[in-house]
């Protein structure tokens, strides 16, 4: 056995304590938490991996994307989901500038487009890529000097426009303002357009002229606008609807048909029209629309003279719709249809009114 040491005598030396943890507890929170969440966020990718749809192609993935961003109420909730999903899903989002080309959003009430609203238009506008871009807008708050920045950013992107649904509430004096003309310059890939307002003090010169854009379809509701600068060679369908104060002339009508032959579809509802234009007169011959297959109009006064002045000689389908006692409006029915027969030989005459076809034809016998 070893020989015992016998103790050191004399006083004892005192040594600095060892610290048992280096860090305080409130140091030691935040690093655990840290690595408690890093933990599950692994977990949760690791299980979300895992699902048999995530062995799909990636190019079968991008499609069903593509139709729940087209089917969904909200491109930005939806697309903010999937984001979340996985970091696959994440990857294909974003690497996809098609799923990003949709951009709607509405604001009601007391809201206000802020500066979240406009972040989520620059990130559209920048994953899209070069693509065209359908914009969706529902504006139904009060006008606000802070939406300008919006306005303008929308502006800028208007080389992007292709298919465009706008209704601008009280907001379209701000909004038409802060944005340029559209023309082929400015808006070389806008195909379709609808606009929409409540109320207007005076009709929006929102068109160049002189650099027509490519327009195919145009839906006008509620919202006047300079309509002797309509001059849309590619228009193929438009609809005029309640411009209210400011309709068009029976001679700026003309004029916007003259200028598109290509028009296959027309719409016309409830507004007065006025038979003389400050700067226009009757054009000498009537406006031949060659492809016109489809003519709506309805409670328009002065149709009998629009009709005279128009000659669509492919069009079998035109509705008219008729409000009122037969007997009162029956010398207007009978100069409509005489002067769409003349229009059209071939046209098939479609009543939509409060009193039957067989009615008006027992009238019109008993005359």
């Amino acid at each position: 056995f070893e020989e015992e040491q016998p103790l050191p005598r004399g006083p004892i030396q005192s040594h600095p304590p060892v610290p048992i943890l280096a860090l305080s507890p409130e140091s030691i929170a935040p690093k655990v938490r840290h690595e408690t969440e890093a933990a599950i966020i692994a977990t949760q990718e690791q299980h979300n991996a895992n699902p048999p749809v995530n062995n799909l192609p990636t190019e079968l993935l991008t499609a069903i994307l593509h139709i729940g961003v087209k089917d969904a109420p909200s491109t930005r909730r939806f697309l903010a989901s999937v984001l979340l999903v996985c970091r696959r899903w994440n990857w294909v989002v974003l690497a996809s500038p098609t799923l990003w080309t949709r951009f709607q959003l509405i604001v009601e009430g007391s809201d206000c487009l802020n500066s979240n609203c406009l972040k989520y238009l620059q990130r559209t506008v920048i994953q899209s890529g070069s693509l065209g871009l359908t914009l969706s807008l529902g504006l139904f708050q009060k006008e606000e000097d802070s939406d300008r920045p919006f306005y303008l950013e929308l502006g800028r992107c208007m080389s992007r426009w292709q298919d465009v649904n706008f209704n601008l509430g009280w907001v379209a004096d701000q909004f038409f303002a802060a944005l340029p003309k559209l023309g082929n310059n400015t808006a070389p890939k806008l195909r379709n357009l609808s606009l929409c307002s409540y109320g207007t003090p005076q009709p929006y010169d929102i068109f160049d002229p002189h650099d027509p854009c490519p327009l195919e379809k145009l839906e006008i509701s509620r919202t006047p606008v300079v309509w002797s600068t309509l001059n849309l060679k590619r228009l193929r369908y438009l609809s005029i609807d309640k411009p209210y104060r400011y309709p068009p002339s029976v001679p700026e009508l003309l004029q916007i048909f003259e200028r598109s032959p290509l028009l296959e579809s027309l719409d016309l509802d409830d507004m007065e029209l006025a038979l003389e234009s400050p700067n226009l007169s009757l054009p000498s011959e009537p406006v031949c629309l060659p492809r016109l297959s489809r003519f709506y109009i309805t409670r328009i006064d002065a149709t009998d003279t629009l009709i005279r002045m128009m000659r669509f000689p492919s069009c079998q389908r035109f509705y008219f719709e008729i409000t009122g006692e037969p007997e009162a409006i029956l010398h207007w029915f009978i100069n409509i249809a005489r002067a769409a027969l003349i229009a059209s030989p071939a046209v098939r005459l479609l009543l939509k009114s409060n009193f039957s076809y067989d009615k008006t034809m027992r009238i019109i016998t008993e005359l």
